[in-house]
């Protein structure tokens, strides 16, 4: 069957007369559409504000909230120029920054500090950037210049660092912490900004590590670092008293994300294929132990793992967006879902139909006001024309928003 689409904003007598002229030159089994194609239409649930952002070729997202209140988004824009948007006075403000010189490559990491300070690392040609943001883009540090005191001796420094596992912090201090992969010994060195300049570690038992590494500060300069070794979750945190030490073994799941509680406890989001748990460390007085209290948000064969965000509200409770393949097509649905004090989960439908760029991990963002505005920054690819023929998708980045993202009980599936 051949469909041909037409616009809706074609009025009436163009439709008639070119349906006319159709109906005769057209073969049988041809059927004429107005309008768009029903499984080609994106569809935003009733609760969320949507807006565009920018539009063209979009990668590497990554999105953050100031202690000011202030949302800022990081990725690769177009000709692969880092750029920095910046959510004031209800509108999108753009900082452009260098061009990469490697192409579309990988991920940004964006970070803000105290006193609205913010920075971004990314990789280029030349190295892995950390670029300070402010009113406008600082000077960029390249991490392979730096020269770093070394917290041990044991492995010698990498030349070089890759950009896939890699993440940056700030200290409530507002000094950076960056972790990042080495290619020489595939091991995660830390490095720490400080008052006589930077210093560098290893983090232990950091050998193989895949991509999927989360790094939190509590405080000046405790570092919590998740990551995968050998396919299995590891958690280590810095002492300033005693340097690193094993935190609780990661549950039967490997992580995707990290948060800490006021109380630096941890809430860790862990995936095991088609399941997506999450796990809270609690600690038991009684006993002086720490475990994880581990409850399922999700369990379906069509979750699409490599898309996950958390927050937490002012209580520490979990809220998370996960995505399903829909029907196993290249749509998406989008689930908001949320911890209630009664024990149970919430959820509600965020968006349907959507079109995403493939296997990026960072396509979908998401963070939390103090006032309990949820935010969305998501890449999507909106299909148009003859239903059933390939075409190129044309990439937007959208901004949802929302002081309701539940929405009406009655209406959540």
């Amino acid at each position: 069957m051949i469909s041909i689409i037409l616009s809706r904003s074609h009025r009436f007598p163009t439709v008639l007369w070119l349906g006319l002229l159709l109906g005769i030159l057209l073969p049988a089994g041809c059927d004429l559409l107005l309008g768009p194609d029903p499984k080609s239409v994106q569809q935003f649930t009733a609760q969320w504000e949507r807006e565009a952002v920018a539009a063209g070729e979009i990668a590497g997202l990554d999105l953050a909230i100031s202690d000011q209140g202030e949302i800022l988004a990081s990725y690769f824009y177009e000709d692969a120029n880092i750029r920095v948007s910046r959510l004031e006075g209800g509108e999108w403000n753009h900082l452009e920054g260098p061009s990469v010189s490697s192409g579309l490559p990988g991920d940004t990491h964006l970070a803000t500090g105290p006193g609205g300070s913010a920075a971004v690392l990314y990789h280029s040609g030349s190295g892995t950037i950390i670029l300070p943001v402010g009113t406008a883009l600082g000077t960029s540090i390249a991490l392979e210049s730096l020269e770093a005191s070394r917290r041990d001796t044991l492995y010698p420094r990498p030349q070089t660092w890759t950009y896939e596992s890699a993440d940056l912090a700030f200290g409530s201090d507002g000094r950076m912490h960056v972790v990042v992969r080495g290619e020489a010994d595939d091991r995660l060195w830390l490095f720490r900004q400080e008052a006589s300049g930077w210093s560098l570690g290893i983090v232990p038992n950091s050998q193989y590590v895949s991509k999927s590494i989360d790094l939190e500060v509590y405080g000046d300069d405790r570092e919590h670092i998740v990551f995968q070794a050998n396919n299995q979750g590891v958690y280590y945190w810095w002492r300033p008293d005693k340097g690193w030490e094993e935190r609780l073994k990661i549950p039967d799941s490997l992580p995707y994300l990290l948060k800490l509680r006021q109380d630096e406890l941890s809430v860790l989001v862990t995936r095991d294929r088609s399941i997506v748990h999450v796990a809270e460390e609690v600690y038991d007085s009684t006993g002086d132990r720490y475990y994880w209290r581990i409850r399922t948000v999700a369990e379906d064969e069509l979750l699409f793992w490599h898309n996950m965000d958390l927050v937490l509200d002012e209580n520490g409770f979990p809220s998370i967006i996960y995505i399903l393949y829909q029907n196993w097509d290249d749509q998406y649905l989008i689930w908001f879902t949320q911890f209630e004090t009664d024990g149970t989960w919430s959820k509600a439908l965020v968006a349907s139909n959507l079109r995403l760029p493939y296997f990026n991990p960072f396509d979908v963002r998401m963070v939390r006001e103090a006032s309990g505005r949820i935010h969305i920054l998501l890449t999507t690819g909106e299909v148009s024309g003859i239903s059933g023929v390939s075409q190129e998708r044309e990439k937007r980045l959208i901004h949802l928003y929302s002081d309701n993202p539940l929405g009406d009980p009655e209406e959540n599936p």
